[in-house]
């Protein structure tokens, strides 16, 4: 099933990068949280996320994603990159999220990665074993 909100192009005119990276996502509407969950990227531009979700939402619901960037600052420092958006289509699980802000946040890596629950203490914002926030420079 393919869901597009009314009034925007089926086809988008602005150059996507194919980009697979994790993810952790929150779907929002009215100020509650509707669902989360893990996902992988798989394209990216500047002002747009395409992602595969565990589950498909319908165009319009508020997004949190919390990105994995591929990219380390140091051996034991990595990026998460803070996207917060609309939903704009949907087809099957696939969803595209226009981003309306974003924010890299340095996190501290260590030799275990976190598990299911952990990641999903850290997209809530929380601390957790294996990916620790670092304070700001």
């Amino acid at each position: 099933m393919a869901f597009v909100t009314p009034g925007q192009p089926d086809d988008f005119s602005e150059r996507l990068y194919a980009i697979s990276v994790e993810l952790n996502y929150k779907l929002l509407e009215d100020g509650r949280v509707l669902s989360t969950g893990k996902g992988r990227t798989t394209l990216m531009s500047s002002s747009r996320v395409v992602f595969e979700a565990e589950t498909a939402s319908p165009p319009g619901i508020l997004a949190e994603l919390h990105v994995m960037w591929p990219v380390r600052l140091a051996e034991n420092v990595g990026l998460t990159l803070n996207i917060f958006g609309r939903t704009v289509r949907t087809v099957g699980n696939s969803m595209t999220v226009d981003i309306l802000r974003h924010e890299f946040q340095r996190i501290a890596l260590t030799e275990n990665p976190p598990d299911r629950e952990s990641t999903k203490a850290m997209a809530a914002g929380g601390s957790v074993t294996g990916y620790g926030l670092l304070p700001p420079d």
